[in-house]
């Protein structure tokens, strides 16, 4: 603990007068809060995250929707006690929820009292057999509910449930997005569709991912940005996509990305089956990996969250976590590789030098890595280090102790 603590606060004033390049490739482990399953009581996967105006949780899990307050955790089930796979909350506050062959919205009673209320009565003749709500998206027009078969808006106001079946030809649906105020689904052969007031139309120039598989649809700089698993991202340029180069490119194509969520300041959350989330810059440069050497539980998350306070939750395959991503601080410790006490900390050009009391290891240097910093030996160091040299790397990396205020 005296070395995460040492270093971390050493790193803020290093971090600082680095240059901005510098400190801008430099990141250690985020500070981060996992919730396990003993801790919410109820089973392990979670698939979704909302947050209400009044900064409450609520996060779609096996058993249901658990509603975190910041010290309690409860629960409340649909009524067919199925798994609750998508979360939002409108303008009003009203939490709404899906389900498998359910969805609804929460309830209080004036003792307090959280409840569920299904919106299945609502739902007209002929249109009752659905399978998992996958997204709840809350748009100015009502609270649309899509599953693989149906396409729902409830508006509240108006008491008015619509409903939409595939296109023909279409089959089914598979995600349905919200960019902007703008609802957008894709059908399982590709085509992707923008809700239009009543009607379902196609997006001009989306025919490229007619046999790609559509992760995200958000905005960038005011404009339609889609990410597929196979071709990366694009941005629309009139009737057109034009690509969108990130630096997390390669590893996309890999991490198998199932969601993304846009970032209050700019960029986007991209949730994967294989790497964990990853972070982007509006830029569409690689900020953070977030998984298992991390501190995450899982590397497969289901979904991210960004809160009103400037956290991250995660919805994972085991348990939440909620991490201060984007934060000015973060942290190395045993787990990247520092090992001992921290007494010195210095930079060199880009890179970060801690000495250390461990063993004969005493400066370590810090890499500048994306996916997780990690230390390595540099130099030879005497076994208790007590400052650090600003000198070059490797061989005249030097480490020298301390006496009196002056060294030798």
């Amino acid at each position: 603990m005296p070395s995460r603590l040492a270093l971390a606060i050493c790193a803020i004033f290093l971090t600082a007068a680095a240059p901005a390049w510098a400190a801008e490739r430099e990141a250690g482990l985020p500070f981060l809060r996992n919730y396990a399953p003993k801790d919410y009581g109820q089973q392990a996967k979670n698939w979704a995250v909302a947050q209400d105006p009044r900064g409450v949780i609520y996060v779609g899990n096996n058993d249901g929707v658990l509603i975190y307050d910041g010290a309690r955790w409860q629960t409340v089930r649909a009524p067919n006690r199925s798994a609750v796979h998508s979360l939002d909350v409108d303008a009003s506050g009203t939490v709404y929820a899906g389900a498998r062959g359910e969805f609804g919205y929460l309830t209080a009673d004036k003792a307090g009292a959280i409840g569920y209320e299904s919106l299945l009565p609502k739902v007209p003749a002929g249109y009752g057999k659905f399978g998992i709500v996958t997204s709840a998206l809350a748009t100015p027009q009502g609270v649309v509910f899509s599953s693989s078969e149906l396409l729902f808006r409830w508006n509240r106001e108006k008491g008015a449930m619509q409903v939409w079946r595939p296109p023909p030809r279409n089959r089914s649906y598979h995600h349905a997005f919200l960019a902007g105020d703008a609802l957008y689904v894709q059908t399982a052969i590709g085509t992707l569709l923008r809700l239009d007031g009543d009607s379902l139309k196609p997006v001009p120039g989306a025919d490229r991912f007619t046999k790609d598989h559509i992760y995200c649809v958000s905005l960038r700089q005011g404009k339609l940005l889609v990410g597929s698993t196979e071709q990366g991202m694009y941005v629309q340029e009139g009737s057109s996509f034009a690509p969108f180069p990130t630096e997390a490119d390669a590893l996309l194509r890999r991490a198998e990305p199932h969601s993304c969520r846009a970032l209050p300041g700019g960029g986007w959350a991209i949730a994967t089956d294989i790497d964990g989330a990853i972070l982007l810059s509006q830029d569409g440069k690689l900020e953070r990996i977030l998984d298992e050497r991390s501190g995450l539980f899982s590397d497969q998350v289901n979904f991210a969250y960004p809160d009103r306070e400037g956290g991250l939750w995660l919805a994972m395959v085991f348990g939440v976590s909620r991490a201060d991503v984007p934060s000015p601080l973060s942290f190395f410790d045993k787990w990247t590789g520092l090992k001992g006490m921290v007494s010195a900390i210095a930079r060199h050009d880009d890179t970060l030098y801690a000495g250390t009391s461990w063993r004969r290891r005493g400066c370590r240097r810090v890499s500048n890595l994306y996916r997780s910093s990690r230390t390595t030996r540099s130099g030879r160091c005497s076994p208790r280090a007590r400052a650090c040299s600003s000198a070059p790397p490797v061989e005249s990396t030097r480490c020298r102790e301390s006496r009196s205020g002056s060294s030798p």
